[in-house]
C-alpha cells in the first residue's frame, strides 16, 4: 500500500523533529559540560590564588626574620 503524500510529509516532519530533539539534547550535554569545566577552572583559580598568598606570606615571614637577624649581627658586630 503506497503512503500518501500527507503521510509522507508526517513521516518526514517526525524524523526532522527527532534529529532536532537530538541535537537540543546534544547541546544541553555541551551546555552542563561547560558549567562543569567553568566550576572546575574556578576552583584551580582559587587553589592557585592560596598557594601565591601562602608563599607571598611566607616571603614577608622570612624578610622579617632575615632583619632581625641581621639587625643582631650589626649590634653585635658594633659592640
Amino acid at each position: 500500500m503506497a503512503a500518501t503524500p500527507r503521510e509522507k510529509i508526517l513521516v518526514r516532519r517526525r524524523r526532522l523533529e527527532a534529529k532536532q530533539n537530538k541535537i537540543k539534547a546534544f547541546q544541553e550535554k555541551l551546555r552542563q559540560e561547560e558549567k562543569r569545566l567553568a566550576a572546575m577552572i574556578q576552583g584551580q583559580e582559587e587553589v592557585k590564588h592560596k598557594i601565591i598568598g601562602r608563599i607571598m606570606a611566607k616571603r614577608m615571614e622570612d624578610d622579617r626574620e632575615l632583619k632581625t637577624w641581621f639587625g643582631q649581627e650589626i649590634e653585635r658586630q658594633l659592640t
